[in-house]
């Protein structure tokens, strides 16, 4: 081999090694570290993966902060077991926290994800907030999350739902031996909903009222207002829709106070439908206008379908088909606009039904 020739056999290599070290790099998921927040746009079906690398016995506070998206974070092990999925009833808003303890060492897998495949989209930020060998009361938390989260898988099936309650106990007691009142107020949530699924509506309601009072305590407004969101289904259930109206009028002025015009706009459509049931048409369309016009103000074209959507259904109750039609029609065209085939299919049939 001549000299010329074996300088371009070294030279390819050399860029081999470069454009794979390059493609490596850029495979690799992002490696979240103390001090370095992460901020990324979310759509619907999207997931983000990143890395931490930890050492065995090690405890992980991870704060997710979502923006308009409803996200769950899920943590793999090196091992690639998954140590749990975190979602706690936020909506579109507010702090997700994952907590665990680091099993053995190596590189474990954050993955945050769209909760809905619809989802319109909005962003969040993760950071790695605290990480340090665990503590007795590290362990005892993350022991009632574990507790918490065994509990909402038995309490999503008819045959083990019972059995969430027990699991559901064994959290409260780690919770206050932690004396972790936010933790100990989303176990008492859970218990809520866990006897909903067993047709107990008054224990049900005991247990939202005491987590609500702890929320109260610790000033976390979000947790309020969907408190009260939760009270107002109950009450529709039971036929007492004055009662589910107020609750709904409870929720309104938290929502305004986070500045969360999303929810602020949904729950204005609600409160409209409410009055529309209590054949109060003034009130009705007047919650419809407001939501209409904060669903507006966001731009976010899907919130105000939302909005359409509702106030046409107002009008129809009260047999204002024209109206209801007109405003259907303007829902239609922003989801097409989305391209969101299943919400154009379910509002073309209904404008079908409608016409003259």
């Amino acid at each position: 081999m001549n000299i010329d020739s074996s300088l371009t056999c070294a030279l390819i290599l050399w860029l081999l090694v470069i454009l794979t070290a390059t493609t490596t790099a850029q495979e690799l998921p992002p490696e979240l570290k103390r001090g370095a927040p992460i901020v990324k746009e979310l759509k619907g079906g999207a997931a983000h993966p990143y890395t931490l690398k930890l050492k065995a016995g090690q405890y992980v506070h991870l704060a997710v902060e979502q923006r308009d998206i409803d996200a769950i974070i899920v943590v793999v092990n090196p091992a690639g077991e998954r140590l749990g999925e975190y979602d706690s009833p936020t909506g579109l808003r507010g702090v997700e926290p994952v907590r665990f303890v680091a099993d053995q060492m190596g590189a474990y897998r954050v993955e945050v994800r769209a909760l809905k495949a619809e989802a319109y989209g909005g962003s969040y930020e993760v950071q790695l907030a605290t990480v340090r060998q665990a503590t007795a009361q590290d362990k005892r938390i993350v022991a009632a999350i574990k507790a918490q989260m065994l509990g909402d898988e038995l309490r999503a099936k008819n045959e083990t739902r019972r059995g969430s309650l027990e699991q559901y106990a064994r959290a409260l007691a780690l919770w206050r031996a932690a004396r972790d009142r936010a933790g100990e107020a989303s176990t008492l949530r859970a218990l809520g909903f866990a006897y909903v699924r067993l047709s107990d509506d008054d224990k049900a309601y005991e247990h939202f009222k005491q987590s609500l009072a702890i929320w109260r305590e610790i000033g976390d407004r979000r947790a309020q207002a969907y408190i009260h969101l939760i009270f107002a289904t109950i009450h529709t259930r039971r036929g007492e829709l004055m009662k589910a109206v107020e609750e709904r009028l409870l929720a309104l002025p938290l929502w305004r106070a986070l500045g969360d015009r999303i929810e602020e706009a949904s729950t204005l459509s609600v409160i409209g439908l409410g009055y529309a049931r209590l054949r109060d048409k003034a009130k009705a369309y007047d919650y419809c206008q407001q939501s209409l016009a904060v669903s507006r103000a966001t731009g976010n074209r899907a919130l105000q379908a939302n909005a359409l959507t509702w106030f046409g259904n107002v009008c129809e109750m009260f047999g204002e088909t024209g109206q209801a039609l007109r405003f259907f029609q303007q829902s239609l065209a922003l989801w097409r606009e989305m391209g969101r085939r299943s919400q154009e299919a379910e509002l073309t049939k209904r404008i079908e039904k409608l016409k003259p």
